[in-house]
């Protein structure tokens, strides 16, 4: 029997996100919640409630992001509701980045390039850390509001339904929980 007919066969190590999803389909629930954020709020979403106004008013005082992408947006209200509902939800992106087992950071394939290339592996790895706290830092922080042709979020409510997430805190907790997970990883050196 070979390989690819075993019903047991191990899991492919190649694109670990996207396998990752297929094995715990719980890591999805966060964003389809979000893209179904950005195609139900009607255009005038802070006009119509109050409270989500507030909410967005609070968010927006410690989180620029949120008046940076809405104030260049073809659809402030939306954008300003979008970024400040899932702004809620980052901590539903980073508990399931953090706790979905090797989703960001493989430990076998770290420990096995660690063995290979030895100190300048582990500097380069250690390295990443703070680049990957920093890019956090970015991500809700210092964020103009950038917006890409290839995700052209303050264009389009399809490209802020499929790429909002990542832009409204989820790039934020990826990078976070990435961090968290290469650090663990690179202190048990044994495991």
């Amino acid at each position: 029997m070979t390989n690819r007919e075993s019903p047991h066969r191990p899991p492919r190590r190649g694109l670990s996100a996207i396998s990752a999803f297929a094995r715990n389909p719980i890591i999805a629930i966060p964003y389809l919640m979000s893209c179904a954020l950005a195609f139900l709020l009607p255009d005038d979403a802070l006009d119509r409630w109050s409270a989500l106004k507030a909410w967005a008013a609070y968010i927006e005082q410690y989180v620029p992001i949120l008046a940076n992408y809405a104030g260049q947006s073809a659809f402030p209200q939306v954008t300003a509701a979008y970024f400040s509902i899932v702004l809620a939800m980052t901590p539903a992106f980073f508990w399931v980045a953090l706790t979905t087992p090797g989703f960001l950071v493989d430990s076998e394939k770290l420990n096995r390039r660690r063995a290979e290339w030895g100190l300048f592996y582990e500097l380069m790895a250690w390295m990443g850390v703070p680049l990957l706290l920093f890019l956090a830092y970015f991500g809700v922080a210092i964020n103009p509001g950038y917006d890409f042709n290839v995700m052209p979020i303050n264009r389009s409510r399809i490209a802020l339904a499929l790429f909002g997430p990542l832009f409204a805190g989820g790039l934020t907790a990826i990078c976070a929980a990435a961090a968290l997970k290469l650090g663990q990883t690179l202190l048990n050196k044994g495991s």
